[in-house]
């Protein structure tokens, strides 16, 4: 019977309002959120589709999935999504995140990418009441290095996200 923790949970209160964080130099920031037009985000396939519906249906305890992408030009070349936190999960409160779904094309792995759309998400959605929360794979540098980066602290590990 193993006992690893494959995965590490990391969390962040809701900063006070802060200088809204760029883009890097070259790319640009669009942020997706749902809408009766718009059901599936970029770079998602129509399996997502149920993130909306639990959307639209009030199963989310609150309003705020959201996906931020960083474009190079056309290019998508980072996203990185927050979903509302589970209702299972007692150590969240109703306003609090999970940021979901990190990607970054290889080609663009070494520019920063993650940490400024980490520290966007968090300017975007502050409230005052609210925590950010984010479960990473324990290999997962680029993520885990992001977190700390955008004020993350590591609260413990966990056998699956």
């Amino acid at each position: 019977m193993s006992t690893s923790f494959p995965y590490l949970r990391f969390k962040k209160a809701s900063a006070p309002a802060f200088d809204e964080p760029a883009a890097p130099e070259g790319y640009r920031f669009s942020l997706w959120q749902p809408s009766l037009v718009s059901i599936v985000p970029p770079t998602f396939g129509w399996p997502e589709a149920k993130w909306w519906a639990y959307h639209y249906a009030g199963v989310f305890r609150n309003e705020d999935y959201r996906v931020l992408y960083l474009k190079q030009g056309n290019e998508i070349v980072h996203r990185l999504g927050v979903l509302p936190t589970d209702r299972m999960d007692s150590t969240c409160a109703p306003g609090d995140l999970s940021v979901v779904w990190p990607w970054t094309h290889p080609e663009h792995g070494d520019q920063g990418l993650e940490t400024a759309a980490l520290r966007r998400m968090l300017w975007l959605l502050h409230k005052p009441e609210r925590t950010f929360w984010c479960v990473v794979r324990k290999g997962d540098r680029n993520t885990v290095q992001a977190c700390r980066e955008a004020g993350f602290e590591l609260v413990g590990e966990v056998l699956s996200a």
